[in-house]
């Protein structure tokens, strides 16, 4: 049986290339995105429009994989994100939110949703992060908030379950960053 893999946010760079380096080494993909058009012109097995920013739409895109391909992901890759680069002091309160919600709060969904979905077995995580979490860099102040806590989030999760089974991999990766 081949591996699945779900790809979240596959309209951008990083996402579209796993998408196609992954569906050409043979493996099963399915690919989440909100836009239904940019997702039909991805190589995969399956198209999943959801949004990934809310826990519904983390849990449909979940399931509707798995009911697609018959068994649940076992590789994920959260590639979500959006940046904002202002100064902290005219950094408005929806706008930090926004960033925060659409990294953060996304991979939180994503991982929680895919977690409780696997079925026993080898897996592997990968989440997008940027250096910005871990130097200073003028202007980035929400973004690196966002992923610095996305690198906390996994590093965590791996403590709690890789010990679960060995064979689990989890990573926080800043781009480039794929699969293998």
């Amino acid at each position: 049986m081949k591996s699945i893999v779900l790809i979240t946010d596959v309209s951008g760079g990083i996402g579209r290339a796993h998408a196609h380096q992954l569906h050409t080494q043979g493996l099963q993909v399915a690919v989440v995105g909100r836009d239904a058009d940019r997702l039909a012109a991805v190589d995969a097995a399956v198209q999943i429009t959801e949004d990934t920013t809310a826990p519904e739409g983390a849990a449909q895109a979940v399931a509707t994989g798995q009911e697609t391909l018959r068994a649940a992901p076992s590789l994920l890759a959260h590639c979500v994100g959006n940046t904002l680069i202002a100064p902290l002091h005219r950094t408005r309160v929806n706008a930090y939110r926004e960033v925060i919600r659409v990294n953060l709060d996304s991979a939180k969904y994503m991982l929680q949703t895919w977690f409780t979905a696997l079925q026993g077995g080898p897996s592997a995580a990968v989440f997008v992060s940027s250096v910005v979490a871990r130097i200073g860099v003028a202007n980035h102040e929400a973004i690196a908030a966002a992923k610095g806590g996305i690198e906390a989030l996994v590093y965590s999760a791996a403590a709690t379950y890789a010990g679960r089974d060995r064979r689990s991999q989890w990573t926080a990766v800043s781009p480039p960053c794929c699969l293998g």
